[in-house]
């Protein structure tokens, strides 16, 4: 019975040896789901990791905003006005409500310009005025030039130590659209007070028609320097926003055409008044 137990517990402890090294050496089948993962793992660490778009971040400062390249003058401040003047129907959106009546004219004029805008966008993508908002201008730019640094933080609200003839001389070298911008508009105003003047030549004391008066007076002039008063330009939509009547293509035409002849006679004066006025050498 003895010789029995020994042969049985031989027997097994042999029986367990030979099962431990047959699955030792025999390699492991794997569930479906342990391929799975498996693979997955594989796939993860084959995939190489995605290179940053370094040209897309260096067109973006720290703060996310676009860092855009001048077009009509090297300070940045001034080119934002003009940019802001020029092209403000195509980076602020202008909707005529079509269902209303007697805004047919305004309507057909705004889809023209929408078209002009979308073609501008297309030959000069760099204006990048298909990604602005209007928001995007609360922030001035730095200025690195004497009529920027006026217009910067209105510091000439600060100072009465203006050279106005510096001023105009350098509005002039810049672009004639500059004089339609309604920062410089406002800024030369505020500095000589033409409007007083203008009362004095008009015979005229009342502010409201004088200011209207000065106002066709000043646009004519920068048309005629060389200014945008045509087909698409801010000076015409606006016009035509205001009144239907005056939804045309042609400044010079809009005054000859719409003003009264008591009106003409008094934008010619107002318009001589400010062409000796600008007229410094």
């Amino acid at each position: 019975m003895q010789k029995i137990n020994i042969y049985s517990l031989t027997f097994l402890i042999a029986f367990l040896c030979l099962l431990f090294f047959y699955n030792v050496d025999k390699p492991k089948e794997l569930t479906s789901q342990n391929q799975i993962i498996i693979k997955r793992e594989n796939n993860i660490q084959s995939t190489p990791k995605p290179k940053k778009n370094t040209q897309i971040e260096s067109s973006f400062d720290k703060s996310n905003t676009i860092i855009e390249t001048t077009v009509f003058s090297d300070d940045p401040l001034i080119d934002k006005f003009i940019m802001m003047h020029k092209y403000r129907f195509c980076i602020k959106k202008f909707k005529i409500d079509a269902a209303k009546k007697n805004k047919i004219k305004q309507e057909m004029m705004f889809h023209e310009n929408n078209l002009y805008c979308d073609k501008i966008n297309k030959q000069h993508p760099e204006y990048q005025l298909k990604d602005k908002h209007w928001n995007d201008y609360v922030n001035n730019p730095p200025s690195n030039s004497y009529l920027g640094r006026l217009f910067s933080d209105n510091e000439f609200y600060k100072s009465h130590d203006y050279d106005i003839k510096r001023i105009i001389k350098e509005a002039k070298n810049i672009s004639p659209d500059l004089f339609l911008s309604d920062q410089f508009v406002f800024m030369y105003e505020y500095m000589t007070n033409t409007n007083k003047i203008l009362m004095d030549t008009l015979q005229s004391h009342q502010a409201d028609y004088v200011s209207t008066i000065a106002s066709y007076a000043q646009n004519l002039y920068a048309c005629r320097i060389g200014a945008d008063c045509g087909k698409n330009s801010t000076l015409m939509l606006t016009h035509c926003i205001s009144n239907k009547n005056f939804c045309m293509d042609d400044y010079e035409l809009l005054i000859k055409t719409k003003l009264t002849q008591g009106q003409q006679t008094d934008v010619a004066l107002a318009y001589k008044f400010y062409e000796t006025f600008f007229n410094i050498e």
